[in-house]
C-alpha cells in the first residue's frame, strides 16, 4: 500500500461516525414515537374500531 492520506481518512471517519449518529437518532425517534407518541389514532384492524370510525377518521399510515 502507498503512502497513507491521513487528512483522507480522517474526512472519510468523520462522515461516517456524523451518518452513524444521523442514523441513531432517526431509529431512536420512530422508537420514542411508538412508544410516547400520540395514542389518539387507532390502526384500523384494532377491535371496536368500525367502518363508520374509518370514514371520520381515515387511518393513515406514520412516516
Amino acid at each position: 500500500m502507498g503512502p497513507v492520506n491521513t487528512e483522507l481518512i480522517l474526512c472519510l471517519g468523520f462522515v461516517a461516525f456524523a451518518v452513524g449518529i444521523y442514523t441513531l437518532v432517526r431509529i431512536g425517534m420512530k422508537v420514542w414515537r411508538l412508544l410516547f407518541g400520540p395514542k389518539d389514532r387507532p390502526h384500523p384492524e384494532e377491535e371496536g374500531f368500525g367502518e363508520k370510525d374509518l370514514e371520520q377518521h381515515p387511518y393513515t399510515e406514520p412516516e
